[in-house]
Order: structure tokens, then sequence, then C-alpha cells
């Protein structure tokens, strides 16, 4: 999966995941539409950097679309475990 992190699919969030099922992620993790959900909405934020350079005017509006960050950290949490087992099994 070294290509996901090539220019093509700069900081996309939503490509990069359509990629990566696409690569198989499917088979190693499953994606709840929870988590489809909001990975789009934090791909949103992350494409234009709001995380590293808040918005002012969305900042003053309390960040309407932001994510709900406990279920991307679920995410997260479940895809590193997938991958740390994977190089476990490699080994």
């Amino acid at each position: 999966m070294l290509e996901l992190s090539e220019s093509a699919y700069g900081h996309n969030l939503e490509t990069i995941l359509t990629a990566a099922e696409a690569k198989g992620l499917k088979e190693q993790l499953h994606i709840s539409e929870a988590h489809r959900v909001e990975i789009c909405k934090a791909a949103i934020y992350y494409g234009g950097k709001v995380f590293e350079y808040p918005a002012i005017g969305e900042a003053c509006v309390g960040y309407p679309s932001l994510p709900d960050l406990q279920v991307l950290l679920e995410f997260a949490g479940q895809l590193v475990e997938s991958l740390a087992q994977q190089c476990r099994e490699a080994q």
C-alpha cells in the first residue's frame, strides 16, 4: 500500500479510503457506515489543513461539520491493531 502515500492522493482522506478499500482494506478491517461518514467529514477539515490552522469563521460558529472524534479514534485504533497484526504475522 506504499503507493497510497504518493502525491496523487494528496490529503484527501476520502480518496485514500476508497483506494485502500480497492486494494483490500475491507478484507482486513470492518469499516462501518459511521466510520465512513466521520472520515468524509474529517476529509473536509484535513484537506484544508483546518486541524493545523483553525478557520476563524468556522470557529466562531463552533465547527458545525466537525467529525465525531470518538468515532475516528475508534476507527484509528482498529486500523492500527489490524496493521500491527499483519506486521507480526509477516515476521
